[in-house]
């Protein structure tokens, strides 16, 4: 069930939402929001934020990245301690609940659990793995998903999927699929449960749900290998293949099931008659993305980073920008910069980058600078508020003038 909030932000009325979606579209306007560190900290680094409003990431203090907690106002509310053995870390994921994955990224190298009832949990990479890669999502059971490779005797080990699940002994891992000719990248977890992979199977690109009670479920791709940047519970995933033969990447896309595929250009190409098509072939341009999708929520909204390509006087593509910029996408809307979305909230001084996370009600999180110190930022969605009439902003006077105004005026 979808529940309206109003809420507050620097004086200025915006809309919210909590437990659902706002409806399958980009809102127009947004407010921002800083997210704000210690005194002394030189910069901070979103990564996730829940449907409960609920931000996290890292600050930086004194050369070392410090695991955070920010609410919906900008605040930090916690500063989770390093884990043990780390001396750098990051939090990565927030689920509904509270409980938080945290990646200690110097020293140890571990990742833990810091869950909503108070208890750290260790991540263990089993002992049977040669290697592993633990992924950057909780769900909303406080799973976490992975992939690693298992070595046999006869040289025919397996990559595997792996999906760890609290008991009462800790995070105990279980492994998923897996032959010779398998291999696994980029995994994520949603909150029904699945465990979601790219990479290939041999014959080329091959995404895999792992699902514990009703087997695997295999989507085929055109390349060598595939690339997933997000999943949600309906199985739509964001992603892009790769040419194994140049490396080069295909243009990234969003899957929906029952109704195909959205590809995603880079800012001014959504329109096919300027060339975009060809134009990062035209300039040889294959060793990057030129939309970097990050998340995606239950509405099929995404959030990344993207190039801006400049355009003639004829609307050719020509060049582009150096700088990437935070961009919201939709396959109603196409690629969409953010900061030509700000509204509400001062954003002098600021560069907004890369949209990290977004979630069912629209709130997207990112990071930038500001005033050319590294920050990050939260954008709410601004509906406006009915005592708004005349659509300013604010609610003042003005508001009533305008009122009767439009009374006067009537309707045809």
């Amino acid at each position: 069930m979808r529940v309206c909030a109003r809420v507050w932000v620097a004086g200025l009325c915006v809309q919210g939402f909590a437990g659902g979606a706002i409806g399958q579209h980009v809102p127009e306007a947004y407010t921002l929001v800083e997210l704000s560190g210690t005194i002394g900290s030189t910069g901070s680094r979103a990564s996730a934020l829940s449907n409960t409003g609920l931000i996290v990431g890292a600050i930086e203090e004194s050369g070392a990245l410090s695991p955070v907690i920010w609410d919906a106002s900008g605040a930090l509310v916690s500063l989770l301690a390093q884990p043990v053995g780390a001396t750098s870390s990051v939090a990565r994921d927030v689920n509904d609940e509270g409980s938080v994955l945290v990646e200690a990224i110097g020293g140890s190298g571990a990742s833990f659990v810091y869950a909503s009832d108070g208890a750290v949990l260790p991540v263990p990479i089993p002992s049977v793995l040669s290697y592993s890669d633990i992924g950057a999502s909780i769900n909303a059971r406080g799973d976490v998903g992975g992939v690693g490779y298992r070595p046999a005797p006869d040289d025919k080990g397996q990559y595997v999927g792996v999906l760890w699940e609290r008991t009462p002994t800790g995070m105990e891992a279980s492994f998923f699929g897996g032959d010779e000719n398998e291999a696994y990248m980029t995994p994520h977890v949603t909150d029904s449960g699945l465990l979601v992979t790219g990479g290939a199977d041999g014959g080329g690109a091959r995404i895999r749900f792992f699902d514990p009670r009703t087997g695997t479920v295999g989507h085929g791709g055109l390349g060598d290998y595939v690339e997933v940047f997000g999943v949600n519970d309906t199985r739509a995933y964001l992603s892009a293949e790769y040419s194994g033969s140049s490396g080069a990447p295909g243009d990234p896309y969003l899957y929906v099931p029952g109704s195909g595929f959205a590809y995603m250009q880079a800012i001014n190409c959504d329109d096919p008659s300027t060339g975009c098509n060809w134009y990062y072939y035209d300039l040889e341009i294959t060793d990057h993305l030129p939309v970097r999708p990050r998340a995606l929520n239950e509405d099929n909204v995404v959030v990344g980073d993207a190039d801006v390509v400049l355009l003639d006087g004829n609307g050719e593509a020509y060049d582009r920008e150096d700088d990437r910029a935070a961009i919201v996408w939709s396959a109603d809307t196409g690629t969409l910069r953010l900061s030509d979305l700000v509204v509400d909230g001062s954003d002098d001084g600021w560069a907004l980058t890369s949209g990290v996370d977004i979630n069912d009600a629209g709130w997207i999180v990112g990071n930038g600078t500001k005033d050319g110190q590294p920050r990050s930022f939260l954008l709410i969605p601004r509906e406006p508020c009915a005592a708004d009439t005349n659509r300013d902003g604010l609610v003042t006077p003005a508001d009533f003038t305008a009122w009767i105004s439009a009374f006067n005026a009537g309707c045809d």
